[in-house]
């Protein structure tokens, strides 16, 4: 059954619970999505996804919505475009931010992190570390604070309603990521803009060489 377990594979399955281990008896591979095997650009997206999951997620934890997140998120790497895959913040972006408002670390956008007044529409300052914004008045003495425009807020707000796939500006990816890194215990291996070695070079880079 080991050619049903193969990364990124929806599989249906049905475990025996041992002392030591578990055992796979039965495997129906449901859904392959076997295009992102054959990019290393999308496998790179997809790796990013699933170790965000396992991440934050303790097993045997059960969430619908998770699941159906993660396999939306997966369906989306199988159908953009092979060019635009190492571009990956209309992917990545959105959904860690989905993923985060799934477990119930939606940021906190209609109050100051730091006074708790009302926030005003405008331009604001993110404060991952806090899990949310903070007023004008307060970000004059946070350090490290992104700053924000106001479609920025409504885009994260949206974002953390409801996944779909769009181009955010640097400082919603900026926010997105930093506030993912504040809820784990530990870096990530993979990297939502980690240059890929293995892309093709250009010839007239090569003819020079």
């Amino acid at each position: 059954l080991a050619s049903h377990l193969e990364p990124f594979y929806e599989v249906d399955l049905v475990v025996a619970v041992g002392r030591a281990i578990d055992r796979v008896v039965f495997a129906r591979v449901l859904q392959t999505h076997a295009s992102i095997a054959e990019s290393l650009e999308r496998a790179q997206c997809a790796s990013f996804l699933a170790e965000c999951v396992d991440r934050l997620v303790v097993e045997p934890h059960r969430d619908v919505a998770l699941f159906d997140l993660l396999r939306d998120a997966l369906d989306a790497v199988e159908q953009r475009p092979a060019d635009l895959v190492p571009h990956q913040a209309p992917l990545a972006t959105p959904f860690t931010l989905r993923l985060l408002s799934i477990l119930g670390y939606t940021p906190q956008l209609d109050r100051c992190v730091e006074c708790r007044t009302a926030i005003v529409p405008g331009p604001t300052t993110g404060v991952p570390s806090r899990g949310g914004i903070a007023c004008k008045k307060c970000a004059t003495s946070i350090r490290n604070g992104i700053p924000l425009t106001a479609d920025d807020h409504r885009t994260i707000a949206d974002a953390a309603a409801s996944f779909r796939p769009f181009s955010p500006s640097p400082a919603t990816t900026t926010f997105a990521v930093a506030l993912l890194e504040a809820h784990m215990w530990q870096p990530l291996r993979t990297s939502p803009d980690r240059i890929m070695l293995t892309r093709a070079l250009d010839p007239a880079t090569v003819a020079a060489s």
